[in-house]
């Protein structure tokens, strides 16, 4: 009998080890490619399970992922969307408001997965639209 998705989901693991574990057994290796893409771009970003995903974060700066029926659901947020629209579109990719969709027939983009890692946990921090949210919110 093969794990589900959706148990996957339900299952909610403590530890991204245990999440890819416990995913059927043919998105395992889309799982750890995700996470060595991530974790190879920002070494220095705290790993941990949020919303029952595997999250990536420098200080209030996250990315996620989760298995789906037929994609891996890469979760780097509205802004990060929004920014990276022409290449998803140039790549086919079906996106939502602020979620990715990595089909299973398709390679992962490496590329754009590493590019969306440093954006949205390096660079987008430090950008001035992200500075200036920081200035404002000390100030209140």
């Amino acid at each position: 009998m093969t794990t589900s998705a959706r148990t996957v989901a339900t299952a909610a693991p403590q530890s991204v080890d245990a999440y890819i574990s416990a995913a059927p057994e043919e998105k395992r290796a889309r799982l750890r490619l995700l996470r060595s893409l991530i974790t190879r771009a920002v070494p220095e970003a705290a790993e941990r399970i949020s919303w029952g995903m595997p999250t990536y974060a420098v200080g209030r700066r996250t990315i996620h992922f989760a298995c789906a029926k037929a994609h891996v659901g890469l979760y780097p947020g509205s802004d990060a969307v929004e920014t990276f629209a022409d290449r998803l579109d140039a790549l086919g990719l079906a996106r939502s408001k602020g979620a990715i969709r990595l089909p299973d027939d398709l390679a992962v983009p490496e590329g754009l997965v590493t590019d969306l890692a440093t954006w949205c946990l390096r660079d987008a921090a430090a950008s001035p639209d992200a500075q200036a949210a920081r200035d404002a919110s000390a100030t209140t």
